[in-house]
């Protein structure tokens, strides 16, 4: 076991490219956007709930939400991970 670093870097601004302004968010077309939902649901990203509430329970706990409003998971009480 060694010592890891992590470092998270959020993106405000996108970088110009070749001098022609900031590049801006992608638009998926409804196709598109239908496509990657199927898959999603398929693959069970969507379906998981245990893993849906684990996400958000980890998000508020990141954003220093009190131990009393933070949701309980199955098997999982009173412990916290990052």
């Amino acid at each position: 076991g060694g010592e890891s670093t992590a470092y998270i870097h959020r993106v405000k601004t996108s970088l110009w490219e070749e001098y022609a302004g900031p590049r801006g968010v992608p638009q998926f077309s409804l196709e598109e956007e239908a496509f990657r939902l199927v898959q999603s649901i398929e693959s069970g990203e969507l379906t998981d709930t245990k893993e849906f509430l684990r996400k958000v329970r980890n998000d508020m706990i990141f954003r220093g939400v009190p131990p009393e409003f933070l949701p309980e998971i199955d098997g999982d009480e009173g412990q916290f991970s990052l």
